[in-house]
């Protein structure tokens, strides 16, 4: 009787969070769904473009009734006790972020064989600037393939526009377009490299050339809040580390570029030259690491302390202080031990926007605790230059 009660108690929450979920995208964010072509059933897989960490909420609203299975960092499942409890209930699945997870994969080929559908994000990580954080992962169009069930894509456009990685949260218009690319027959006739390439072109977007048809204006507070940590160049100077904020303006302190963002997420120098749009500010930051990467001897090094645990454990223990040094053959750490890693050991730099990089490789992560964490961003948009 008791099993019995706790079951049900936890279908009640369940049902009860999915239906907050969806009063929140469609009420709070304002998000509208559309379909191309038929409605999805529930034996399916669905791959979403990620915009921001609650695209979850969208997808819930979007594949209403069904209550989908996500595919979460499995760091969320060890922040403290109520999460190892709570996300369980909700029926996500935990994945290692940036790393290959067998068990994850497992857990997602069963839940869509039982019936439910699952939702992967195959970016694994949100966006920056408006676009595409990463590639998808390598191994998504063999899962896809290997499912024998439809493949979905649902792309949301306005997402990050809502909720900004760097800006607070504004409250505009968000769509959801759901379609169908290959049906169960032609995924297992398709190429895991074809589905690969066809995942990876319908999941793309830029939240910029979608507000410049639209122009929807998104209102909220703290508009500018956080950009100094991201914006590490000012496109006027080209100087680094020169952007503050001085209310919800951010101001150069090597030139006086003054700069204004409006309603609409587009900025306008009040004095210098700056670009319109968050993705041209990125593409400066960008041409300026695609050129010091030619330079001879290219390196980024930087004082950090270095964190590990096996990628099973939930507590890290303190490698010591040391020297992290970036370059074109890999990255290296020089401390009381020492290591190195081609960029096939792992996938990418996984950020907190705070103070720390982390690597997942197969049996073992590791943090980096920058000394100095102003440079984080252009570490990790080098080795993505450096590897895509």
């Amino acid at each position: 009787m008791k099993e019995k009660f706790s079951k049900e108690l936890k279908k009640a929450v369940k049902a009860f969070i999915f239906s907050l979920f969806r009063l929140i995208s469609r009420v709070g964010l304002n998000a509208h769904v559309h379909f191309e072509g038929e409605k999805p059933t529930g034996n399916a897989i669905f791959f979403g473009n990620h915009t921001h960490m609650f695209d979850f909420m969208h997808l819930s609203l979007a594949l209403k009734p069904y209550k989908p299975h996500f595919v979460v960092r499995a760091r969320e499942f060890n922040r403290n006790k109520f999460y190892t409890w709570f996300l369980p209930i909700l029926g996500l699945i935990p994945k290692l972020q940036g790393a290959m997870d067998l068990v994850a994969v497992r857990t997602i080929v069963n839940t869509v064989k039982s019936g439910e559908p699952v939702v992967v994000y195959p970016e694994a990580m949100t966006s920056f600037d408006g676009r595409n954080g990463w590639k998808p992962m390598s191994g998504t169009g063999m899962l896809a393939r290997m499912l024998g069930v439809d493949v979905y894509v649902a792309v949301i456009s306005g997402g990050f526009l809502t909720m900004p990685r760097f800006g607070g949260f504004h409250r505009g218009r968000v769509d959801i377009t759901v379609k169908r690319i290959f049906t169960a027959e032609e995924a297992r006739k398709a190429s895991p490299d074809q589905i690969q390439k066809a995942i990876a072109d319908a999941i793309r977007f830029n939240d910029w050339d979608w507000q410049e048809e639209n122009k929807k204006r998104f209102w909220g507070i703290n508009s500018v809040k956080r950009l100094t940590r991201y914006l590490y160049v000012c496109p006027n100077c080209k100087k680094r580390h020169t952007i503050e904020r001085k209310g919800n303006t951010l101001v150069c302190s090597a030139c006086g570029l003054a700069v204004k963002r409006d309603g609409f997420g587009f900025f306008h120098a009040k004095s210098g030259f700056c670009p319109k749009r968050l993705d041209e500010w990125t593409d400066i930051m960008l041409d300026q690491i695609r050129e010091d990467i030619q330079k001879d001897g290219f390196a980024l090094s930087q004082a950090v302390e270095l964190r590990h645990k096996p990628v099973a454990e939930k507590t890290y223990e303190s490698g010591g202080k040391g020297q992290l040094t970036l370059t074109r053959d890999g990255l290296f750490f020089k401390g009381s031990e020492d290591y190195e890693w081609k960029f096939d050991a792992f996938q990418f730099f996984v950020l907190n926007d705070i103070d720390f990089i982390e690597i997942n490789t197969i049996h073992k992560s590791f943090r980096f605790i920058f000394d100095d964490p102003r440079d984080m961003y252009r570490w990790f948009f080098t080795h993505r230059e450096l590897v895509l």
